[in-house]
């Protein structure tokens, strides 16, 4: 059961992550759509896979012109 678990949560955040949509506000939607209490019930399910690693990267780095060019 954990296996499909697993795989629901990664792939959840893997099409979120191509989407643009911001993960911190949907990550409660998805803590509650698995039954879990809060997003810590949540965390186990979810791992770094290579794709959402280099997605993540992408998004800080933006974040991170976007910041400088701010100043």
């Amino acid at each position: 059961m954990r296996n499909y678990r697993h795989a629901f949560a990664v792939h959840r955040l893997t099409d979120w992550y191509r989407k643009g949509v911001d993960i911190q506000a949907k990550l409660p939607w998805l803590s509650a759509y698995m039954g879990h209490v809060d997003v810590l019930g949540t965390e186990v399910y979810l791992a770094a896979t290579p794709e959402l690693m280099q997605f993540a990267s992408q998004r800080f780095h933006g974040r991170l012109q976007k910041a400088r060019k701010d100043r």
